[in-house]
């Protein structure tokens, strides 16, 4: 009797540390993935690959290798697809690159500037172009036009009439969604099927400035303030546009109308916090948990204090984005500095806020992303 008693005593004591074993290999560490980083220095635009297995990137110099200008209008992502946008001699031209790939793809002169349409953006995917203006010069009536590269032609598309105000687009798998005001101070969102060439629908968002982005599943996340001045968060289906789920919060932030940079994974959105100024930086990384966690802003004055002392130098942040697959923050750079020469970098940071890595350029970066 008692070598059995010893026995199942011996037994639950093995059980209980395999199963704190399994407890602790089951936590997910964070674990840097690939990355592509964009940048710019004062006479070039640089595209740097970094692979995490190795520590190492490679770096390119966009404007030597394929002519863009350092002045180019804006950088759209479509997946692993880049095109950037820029304008010259009377035309809109872009360039498309795959974010690990250097076989370039010219869009020269693909939109002419008239004097009777005024453009307010563009974007694009591999098989389109989508540039939105207002017509008549001078009016506020929104069209969107739809260029299909292979077929090299274009159809125009009817959004609204006397507007108010229209907010940069998000695009993906065959769906447009495009941000605007009414004239009854009304925020809407045209939802458009870019492979039909028709507008979808067109979702009445109230006075509430919204702000917009497509949360870890590809659903759509919309952030509106509410009359008590606390936010709403509504997520819908990216295809029926049909409502899923609804939260309300509050943060001591405004939300600018339009595309937010920020990202939802299980329950948690990951978001900029930008700080009233004058303060010792301009944002911060940030997480609202909705699962009962509420608001945790990340200490960024403590980690560009330790930084700029570790470096001798002033920084200057550029941008926060949150890297899902890492599950980690990156925060761009660059130094304060005299010399012509350009020092930049990413500071990587944990959702604890711990400064993991730091990556260094020879540029100031202005756009991350996660490469598979």
């Amino acid at each position: 009797m008692k070598l059995s008693y010893l026995a199942l005593l011996l037994v639950l004591i093995l059980v209980g540390c395999n199963s704190d074993d399994l407890e602790q290999s089951g936590r997910t560490e964070p674990q840097l993935t690939d990355l592509t980083v964009i940048g710019e220095d004062l006479g070039n635009v640089y595209r740097y690959n970094y692979r995490a297995e190795t520590g190492t990137g490679v770096l390119l110099n966009l404007s030597e290798e394929y002519q863009l200008p350092p002045n180019f209008l804006t950088l759209r992502q479509d997946g692993e697809l880049l095109t950037f946008f820029s304008v010259g001699n009377g035309y809109f031209s872009a360039l498309q690159l795959e974010v690990g790939g250097n076989s370039p793809r010219y869009l020269q002169n693909f939109y002419p500037i008239t004097g009777e349409r005024s453009v307010t953006w563009g974007t694009a995917s591999a098989s389109q172009v989508f540039m939105a203006y207002y017509s008549p010069r001078g009016s506020k009536n929104l069209f969107v036009q739809i260029l299909d590269l292979a077929a090299e032609v274009q159809a125009d598309l009817s959004i609204a009439f006397n507007i108010r105000e229209a907010y940069d687009p998000i695009y993906r798998e065959n769906r447009l969604l495009v941000p605007y005001l009414g004239t009854d101070g009304i925020y809407k969102l045209a939802v458009i099927d870019t492979r039909q060439g028709i507008l979808l629908q067109q979702l009445d968002l109230g006075t509430g400035v919204p702000s917009i982005f497509l949360e870890e599943s590809g659903n759509i996340a919309l952030v509106r303030r509410t009359l008590e001045n606390d936010y709403n968060l509504e997520v819908y289906d990216f295809n029926s546009i049909q409502l899923l789920e609804e939260y309300s919060f509050n943060v001591n932030r405004f939300f600018e109308p339009g595309p937010l940079q920020a990202s939802m994974v299980a329950g948690r959105m990951f978001y900029t916090h930008f700080y009233a100024q004058p303060a010792a930086v301009p944002f911060a990384p940030a997480i609202y948990d909705f699962t009962g966690g509420g608001n945790t802003i990340l200490d960024m004055p403590s980690i560009e204090n330790a930084v700029s002392a570790e470096l001798m130098q002033d920084l200057r942040l550029t941008f926060v984005n949150y890297l899902p697959g890492s599950k980690m923050f990156a925060v761009g750079y660059y130094e304060d500095r005299q010399e012509p020469e350009v020092r930049g970098g990413i500071l990587l940071i944990s959702e604890a806020g711990e400064l993991l890595e730091r990556i260094t350029f020879p540029f100031a970066p202005s756009f991350i992303m996660e490469r598979n």
